[in-house]
């Protein structure tokens, strides 16, 4: 019960301090900014998630084969073929 406690403690004091520094020491522009930056990252993760569960759905992506096709032949001519 007392790893329980701790842990409970560790997240109330944590949960206060970014409190405290999101309502007072952050201004409107910074937590725009920061809000960006969760979208951003929220979207890379659901990302990288649904690449990880459907593993061949990259593969079968028109617009990835695609594009994997062009880079193809650039580096061909620039390798001069």
């Amino acid at each position: 019960m007392g790893r329980l406690a701790r842990s409970l403690n560790s997240l109330m004091l944590i949960g206060g301090v970014t409190a405290v520094a999101w309502n007072l020491l952050l201004d409107e522009r910074a937590k725009q900014s920061i809000r960006g930056a969760a979208d951003q990252v929220m979207n890379l993760g659901s990302h990288l998630l649904n690449i990880y569960m459907e593993p061949n759905q990259m593969a079968n992506d028109e617009a990835a084969a695609a594009y994997n096709r062009a880079w193809v032949e650039q580096q061909w001519r620039e390798a001069g073929y």
